[in-house]
């Protein structure tokens, strides 16, 4: 008869049922209406194109104070639109304006955000735009009920020369070029159900009150664990 001896046994772990993505890959998100082109808003009234009842323009972004959808039917009527066959952008004013949308993540994923901003001749920018990255311990962001987990992730930018994004320059937004990018990044935490992007338009002292901020193409970006 035959021995055998066994001296060494390596014992792997299976993550994830074996089916979650390789580390750094991208995991596709379903985030709605980056390019605030939801059907119908070039030719709606202008109250459909506000935010009416917490919703921007029939769109998958939950809104609160002065936001609405614009078209640029002309070179007087607003700037162009930065997302590639599009032709609507978003514009924020007034005290406080904020525009969010959600979707989900996991505990350890990493997102990217991207969102593009213009102080437009039209009616310039005199005040603080933030790109707000946040994470919730249920699905919807805040408007879904859960509680924020971990920290605020969070990108500047004003007309002083005071934040890390310069938007001191009046664009005629004739160009796709006259957008400015902001981006902003984080991993989710443990107990991340979904991800948060807000967009927000802050009145700050020693500022002329008026004017307005655009927003266009936010685009979000979530990688494998780490």
């Amino acid at each position: 008869p035959q021995t055998m001896l066994v001296d060494w046994v390596r014992v792997y772990q299976v993550v994830d049922g074996g089916g979650g993505p390789p580390p750094g890959q991208e995991i596709p998100v379903d985030f709605q209406d980056g390019g605030f082109e939801p059907p119908g808003t070039n030719d709606a009234t202008a109250a459909d194109q506000g935010c009416v009842g917490n919703v921007l323009a029939d769109s998958a972004w939950d809104c609160f104070n002065f936001n609405f959808v614009t078209a640029n039917d002309g070179p007087n009527f607003g700037p162009v639109s930065h997302d590639d066959g599009g032709n609507q952008s978003m514009k924020q004013y007034g005290s406080d304006a904020g525009s969010r949308n959600s979707f989900e993540v996991s505990a350890g994923n990493t997102v990217n955000v991207s969102a593009w901003a213009m102080n437009w001749v039209g009616d310039p920018f005199n005040n603080l735009a933030i790109l707000q990255l946040t994470f919730w311990d249920a699905p919807g962001g805040e408007i879904g009920g859960g509680n924020q987990v971990g920290s605020a992730f969070e990108t500047f930018a004003d007309t002083q020369g005071n934040q890390p994004v310069d938007l001191s320059v009046v664009q005629d937004g004739a160009e796709v070029t006259d957008w400015t990018e902001m981006t902003v990044s984080g991993v989710a935490p443990a107990g991340a159900q979904s991800a948060q992007v807000l967009l927000l338009h802050v009145l700050t002292d020693g500022t002329p009150p008026g004017g307005s901020l655009f927003w266009d193409d936010v685009n979000v970006t979530v990688t494998g664990v780490p």
